[in-house]
């Protein structure tokens, strides 16, 4: 029997690329589950994931497109990966075939030759640092392009405009225009220790409208900050 298997984190992810890649390869005699990982499946197996789990048995096949699909959280993925592979189930990974079961039971054999005590395959997997490392960069891929994009983004807006404030999730960066404008805002502002609005503060200033409504949000970012930060210390 063929069991196959397809995920997806959220409701708006699409399944049915999956099951086209492994219906494509399979296209006989398969059976197709397929659900969405939400976060109450961490720590456990999905309930159409353990469905396959229940009825899987020794000689059959079990197919996913990557190891990522596995469970919601790569601990979970990696104990699922591990039940696979020593219950003697052939396992494929479409985008991932370094990690087949054929593969890795290659490299079980070769291992088991040189001892003189023979391990099963299930303690072959935990003590092989380089197949996990291989399935913790697989699951990870996904996130680590996500923050290389990221860093990409974040380099790209620092070269186009030196001098205007790069802001991202949690962290601000500011350079030479910033320093210069803010005490001028902070001093004159009515938000802040003045008593000039905001069209006669930007006619003092040589930068953009927008430019300066950025500024003053960081800058009211940070006196909130430090209003709340005393207020912890009074008490």
């Amino acid at each position: 029997m063929i069991y196959a298997y397809a995920s997806t984190l959220n409701a708006r992810g699409r399944l049915s690329s999956q099951k086209t890649a492994i219906k494509t390869r399979y296209p006989r005699g398969t059976v197709m589950l397929g659900e969405v990982l939400s976060a109450d499946t961490a720590g456990a197996p999905g309930p159409e994931m353990k469905k396959i789990l229940d009825r899987i048995q020794p000689g059959d096949t079990f197919v996913a497109t990557e190891v990522r699909r596995l469970a919601r959280e790569k601990e979970d993925a990696w104990n699922i990966y591990v039940f696979l592979i020593s219950s003697d189930i052939h396992t494929a990974f479409l985008s991932n075939p370094f990690l087949d079961s054929r593969i890795v039971k290659e490299s079980y054999d070769t291992y088991s030759s040189l001892l003189a005590t023979p391990i099963s395959i299930k303690d072959f997997l935990e003590k092989d640092v380089f197949i996990r490392n291989l399935f913790d960069y697989q699951f990870d891929k996904f996130d680590i392009a996500v923050e290389n994009r990221k860093a990409g983004r974040l380099a790209s807006g620092l070269m186009k405009d030196p001098d205007e404030p790069f802001i991202t999730k949690g962290t601000t960066y500011v350079t030479s225009r910033f320093d210069e404008c803010k005490d001028f805002i902070v001093a004159n502002s009515t938000y802040f220790d003045g008593d000039m609005n905001d069209k006669t503060l930007l006619s003092h200033l040589t930068i953009g409208r927008d430019t300066y409504y950025k500024y003053k949000k960081i800058l009211l970012k940070e006196r909130m900050k430090n209003f709340q930060e005393e207020n912890v210390k009074d008490k």
